[in-house]
């Protein structure tokens, strides 16, 4: 038996080569946490700072609590290598929305901490959430220099008789969103000025639905505000005039508007000027604004918006004439993505979308939960105009077997990689042959969710060498919550796993959490799944314990599983009957105690 090697400064070279991200940063902290300290610290440690360094901000969050806690507590345990607290002081991004549960003094020593001078992207959900003191804090707080991406999502009841603009960092942002209580409760008064001073805001949210109309008149009235790009005002609908005065004001540099739930109950027009251009427009949300659709369907077919990418109508009940009137927009020609979902549009208005040369540059097409039928899928594979479709979200429509059959035959969709037929009544034969069309060669998942096929199929599509490797991942997400059904547990124990795709270990750790830890054969199957174990033995070790303790008969502690388990997965080997063994051990002992 040979010993896992740790990770060496050749693997460390490899990760720090990779594109930034925030999963390549918690890969690289786990790196440094097992490679040799000697090593790390007298030649490579500056390089791997400098390097870090580089990265463009909001990309370094904590990898797990105990890091944050260096942000929250005076004195955090010591339960991080001494070398890796140089490292530290390089994070810039914090969520707190999954660390909710800071005390009021932990919040006021983070507003205080020096630490924090770094960050440049800030979630603070509810952290501070009716604490006037943590919110002093944390508006007065000198160390936030560097903070330019801001989420605030506590709604304090009391007032602190403070309010953005006191910040002495406010004027710094970049990207800010308020929650829109806060809103409510800080700027109910027409004589406050809501915070919209800001000379380098590119990206301002404030929706929800207690802001008033007299923020947004605010907003365009306001002469201190830099030119925004991104403008999210989901809630309550604006009136004609103020929404006017936005599209106005930010029309050169506009790039993204969302007024979800925006024009419910707004029957007036809300552009009286027909020659207002967009220029840089990209995507534009009019979700959920079932309010007669007269309002936004002629406001989107009087804009000029030339750059128009994508455009999303879920929910609005749109239909044939409102279709053919969004059509006669004919500056918006590079549409590439179109949201129809939940509009229960019936099939002439599906046909009507394979028709037009409107919806030429489509690239994707969502009808999810529609009234399509065979005539209206007949129009959209057939299309000469959808020929650069590569998504097709079908899901939740009233198709036969016999219009779903048509999808295996020649049509025009030849460039299709991704096709949704959930809810729908497609079988192992109709998958199977849409797999084997010839026309659709880039086919790599089709979504299979609530759909008849059955347990055998699924689990041929997952093991078969001649279905596409991201199918065969895709599909074992179903193939598992089949199985995992009480009626088909017996199979758990019959079929073995080494011939499915390797599943990611966080998925994994969850369904062995959730599903079959009743099965105490199914169990040790997993866990020692040759993929699990000899990548991520530590994963194996967390699994193990949590599942143990969701049935509440385990006494042992997660640094005992460690103990016990660490020094058996360290090991590489072919064989996994000691591992099984051992498992068994641990299982029996578990449930006596």
């Amino acid at each position: 038996m040979t010993k896992k090697p740790s990770p060496t400064i050749a693997d460390l070279r490899a990760l720090l080569s990779q594109p930034p991200s925030t999963a390549l940063w918690r890969e690289i902290w786990d790196a440094l946490n097992l490679i040799h300290a000697d090593t790390l610290e007298s030649s490579f440690l500056p390089y791997v700072k400098g390097h870090l360094q580089s990265w463009p901000p909001g990309l370094r969050f904590p990898s797990d609590r105990r890091q944050i806690n260096y942000f929250t507590e005076p004195n955090p345990r010591q339960n991080q290598r001494r070398t890796l607290h140089l490292l530290i002081p390089l994070i810039d991004a914090l969520d707190l929305n999954r660390h909710n549960r800071l005390d009021e003094e932990q919040c006021i020593y983070l507003c205080q901490n020096p630490l924090t001078e770094n960050i440049h992207t800030l979630y603070m959900g509810y952290v501070i959430n009716n604490s006037k003191h943590a919110l002093q804090a944390f508006l007065l707080s000198k160390h936030l220099t560097s903070l330019k991406h801001l989420h605030l999502g506590f709604h304090p009841k009391k007032n602190t008789g403070l309010c953005l603009k006191d910040a002495t960092w406010f004027s710094q942002l970049e990207h800010l969103k308020i929650n829109y209580h806060y809103v409510s409760h800080e700027y109910h008064a027409k004589e406050t000025p809501p915070p919209w001073n800001i000379p380098g805001l590119k990206s301002l949210a404030v929706g929800g639905y207690h802001y008033t109309d007299y923020t947004i008149g605010a907003l365009v009235k306001s002469e201190e505000i830099a030119p925004l790009e991104h403008i999210d005002i989901s809630g309550r609908p604006p009136s004609p005039e103020n929404f006017e005065g936005m599209i106005m004001s930010f029309a050169p540099t506009l790039k993204t508007l969302s007024i979800d739930h925006g024009f419910r109950g707004l029957a007036a027009p809300l552009l009286k000027d027909e020659d207002i251009t967009l220029e840089n427009i990209e995507e534009i949300d009019f979700s959920r604004t079932n309010s007669g659709v007269t309002a936004y369907i002629d406001l989107l077919s009087r804009l000029s918006m030339p750059n128009l990418k994508k455009l999303s109508l879920n929910n609005t009940f749109i239909q044939l004439d409102d279709l053919k009137m969004l059509a006669r927009n004919e500056s918006v020609t590079q549409l590439e993505t179109l949201e129809l979902r939940f509009n229960e549009s019936d099939d002439q208005c599906i046909q009507y979308l394979g028709q037009h040369a409107f919806f030429s540059p489509l690239k994707e097409l969502y009808l999810y939960d529609n009234r399509c039928k065979l005539d209206g899928l007949l129009s959209l594979i057939h299309s000469p105009y959808l020929t650069n479709l590569e998504r097709l979200s079908l899901r939740s429509n009233p198709l036969t077997v016999g219009a779903i059959k048509h999808l295996a035959k020649p049509h025009n969709l030849s460039k299709l990689r991704w096709l949704d037929l959930s809810s729908t009544k497609a079988g192992d034969k109709e998958i199977l042959n849409i797999l084997a069309n010839p026309t659709t060669p880039q086919l790599e998942i089709i979504r299979l969710k609530s759909t008849p096929t059955s347990i055998p199929f699924l689990y041929f599509l997952c093991t078969s060498t001649h279905i596409p490797t991201k199918m065969r991942e895709h599909t074992l997400d179903s193939l598992i919550k089949r199985l995992t059904k009480e009626q088909h547990k017996k199979q758990l124990k019959e079929w073995g796993i080494s011939e499915l795709p390797p599943k990611t270990l966080p998925e994994l750790a969850a369904m062995i959490k959730e599903h079959i830890v009743e099965d105490h054969a199914a169990l040790i199957e997993w866990l020692c799944h040759p993929q699990l174990v000899n990548t991520q033995p530590q994963m194996v070790i967390r699994a193990t314990f949590r599942a143990l303790k969701v049935k509440g008969y385990s006494k042992l502690s997660s640094r005992e599983m460690n103990f016990m388990l660490g020094p058996l997965l360290q090991e590489r080997k072919d064989e996994f009957d000691v591992l099984r063994e051992q498992f068994e051990k641990i299982l029996s002992s578990a449930r006596k105690e």
